[in-house]
């Protein structure tokens, strides 16, 4: 009895939430089809549920209901980091090499105004300032 005067777990059945070890696979607490726990109480495909268990003078129960998950989002995870691995991958690639080739860029410009310089006259002040060396343009 469970207080109520009803046999409990007697009028247990199937979608009540209180999974049976003996009589079903999982409870859910609803007949609903596809939410992982189907209307027969079984464990429907591409599903894991989980039960709690109590142990009751009766035998092991659950009052609490199964919880069900779908494997396919687990799936759809791996197969996400499996794609986006290799794409970060390449990209960290392409990056580190246009990064080398703007070094390499940089050090032309460089020795370029190096250069410039050194035949024009021309003393570079800053990348925005040329004036012409009066000492040698005079002379």
């Amino acid at each position: 009895m469970n207080g109520t005067g009803e046999c409990w777990p007697c009028n247990i059945q199937c979608g009540d939430g209180i999974w049976i070890q003996e009589k079903e696979y999982c409870d859910d607490g609803n007949k609903d089809d596809g939410d992982g726990c189907s209307s027969e109480c079984e464990i429907e495909s591409d599903y894991n549920c989980i039960n709690k268990l109590e142990v009751d003078q009766v035998g092991l129960l659950s009052r609490y209901p199964s919880r069900c998950t779908s494997t396919q989002s687990r799936l759809l995870l791996i197969v996400l980091i499996s794609v986006l691995i290799p794409i970060l991958t390449i990209t960290l690639l392409i990056v580190m090499f246009l990064w080398k080739k703007l070094q390499n860029s940089q050090s032309f410009i460089e020795s370029y105004k190096k250069k410039f310089t050194a035949s024009s006259g021309y003393f570079i002040i800053d990348e925005d300032e040329i004036i012409r060396d009066q000492v040698i343009g005079e002379g």
